[in-house]
């Protein structure tokens, strides 16, 4: 589990540290304070090779075509370089890395389809002028990376044996079934003879008795039986059901790495918060995966706190982003006792 995170020239943070972090992370904060960048900038760690960092990065953000590259850094200044540093619990680091090596148009490299150098690793080293280069470090010690030059070429370096962090991400827009979560499910009823993500469902829909993946006109759904005479397709449960069922799979899927979850409280109605609450503590817990999600909700991040507070072991944190008189943006992190000091007295804690 990582245990603090620093990110630096990264969209609105010149330098954001986040410290300490918990199994599972509320990141509030008032609008344009960068709740959703904090996302993106964990996103990132999870990149080894990937050349349209645009689209990579802006996964959570609607009409994600509008930004080029330097948008990427803190004032759309190239000259620094972007960085994502996270501690591990053992001290090591994971740090992601993208610079330009020199100065060029970002929006044209933007443009640029991905070309593949034959030389592979010994043409990324060899390719100090890239205008473009990216790395991810492990505390392993091991260096995946890629670079893209001026005239578009790109080529990519990832030694044997190198697994990125795994991370799945969630944007706030309505929940759709796709062919990921199909995958997710699949896999895990190929794992073991029940369906793990039963249990965990029934929690919020006691009527489910199954879960399958039927596959109508050559299309691969996922079907529930809550008791009718026939199996529904899930969708039919409502959005906030379709919701937690993908973050499920999600957790399921990411063992021992990360799931993002932007605006967590959409689609959800605020009585069954402390439920859901639960249900994805047990899943992070067993699944050993660390949950980062956003937040505007008092209601959510009451829940939170009781579900953990209610638990054996609190691990639990809120951190809520300001920005401070110089301009810069700082996260605040409470502890259990303020928070519970904070409820108890009414004090606004979102930002």
């Amino acid at each position: 589990m990582i245990t603090s995170i620093t990110i630096e020239n990264f969209r609105c943070f010149r330098t954001l540290t986040i410290d300490p972090i918990k199994r599972v992370n509320l990141i509030a904060g008032s609008n344009n304070m960068g709740k959703t960048a904090v996302l993106e900038a964990l996103w990132m760690l999870g990149s080894s090779e990937n050349h349209d960092i645009t689209k990579y990065v802006t996964k959570f953000r609607a009409n994600s075509n509008e930004l080029t590259l330097e948008w990427l850094f803190y004032e759309k200044s190239t000259a620094n370089c972007l960085q994502v540093k996270a501690l591990d619990e053992n001290g090591g680091a994971i740090c992601y890395r993208l610079r330009s090596d020199s100065a060029g148009d970002m929006q044209r490299v933007a443009e640029q389809p991905a070309t593949y150098d034959e030389h592979g690793a010994n043409a990324y080293r060899a390719n100090p002028a890239g205008i473009l280069v990216a790395e991810v470090s492990q505390p392993s010690g091991e260096c995946a990376g890629w670079s893209v030059s001026p005239s578009g070429g790109a080529s990519s370096s990832r030694p044997d044996g190198f697994k990125p962090l795994r991370i799945v991400g969630f944007a706030a827009e309505a929940a759709q079934i796709n062919i990921d979560d199909i995958d997710r499910l699949s896999s895990i009823i190929n794992q073991s003879s029940d369906n793990a993500l039963l249990p965990f469902l029934q929690i919020l829909e006691p009527r489910l008795q199954r879960i399958t993946i039927v596959t109508h006109n050559g299309n691969p759904y996922i079907a529930v039986d809550i008791g009718l005479n026939k199996s529904i397709p899930m969708i039919a449960l409502g959005e906030g059901t379709l919701r937690v069922a993908k973050w499920l799979l999600g957790i399921m899927s990411a063992g021992g790495g990360i799931v993002l979850v932007d605006e967590i409280e959409n689609g959800i109605h605020y009585s069954v918060i402390k439920r859901i609450w639960k249900v994805l503590a047990l899943a992070a817990t067993q699944a050993d995966v660390q949950v980062f999600a956003t937040t505007h909700s008092w209601e959510c991040i009451i829940a939170a706190h009781e579900v953990f507070a209610e638990s054996d072991f609190y691990d639990f944190a809120l951190h809520r982003l300001d920005r401070m008189s110089d301009g810069n943006i700082k996260a605040v992190t409470y502890s259990k006792d303020a928070l519970d000091a904070s409820i108890e007295m009414g004090m606004e804690v979102r930002g």
